[in-house]
């Protein structure tokens, strides 16, 4: 935000206003609805150069590397405590919770991206 102030200032730099995105995009929506020549797009909107990104979204990156991480720590004390305890390892248990963890990161990552 500072630097749209100080860009604000500059000549030979655009116009900028800053503002939430929900505003600009009812703005926008407003200011198009009264024109009959903007294409509509029906369907699904694809671009095959987007094939393989991930989320844009911050707090998405956050939750999943966290769970990532807790993932990864319950096979380190279960294999710990294999080792030093003798305690039963929770195969099916952990072979369960890392599909669903794939499973919510897929479906997380087609509902961002579509």
């Amino acid at each position: 935000m500072e630097a749209g102030r100080r860009l604000k200032r500059l000549p030979g730099f655009p116009r900028v206003q800053m503002g939430r995105a929900r505003d600009f995009f009812e703005r926008l929506e407003h200011k198009l609805s009264r024109r009959s020549d903007v294409p509509v797009w029906d369907g699904e909107l694809y671009l095959e150069y987007h094939r393989g990104t991930y989320t844009g979204q911050a707090r998405q990156k956050r939750r999943s590397a966290l769970s990532q991480r807790l993932y990864h720590l319950a096979e380190l004390y279960a294999a710990s405590a294999r080792a030093l305890l003798g305690a039963e390892y929770p195969r099916e248990a952990l072979e369960q919770g890392g599909l669903q963890l794939g499973a919510v990161s897929v479906c997380r990552l087609r509902r961002t991206i579509f």
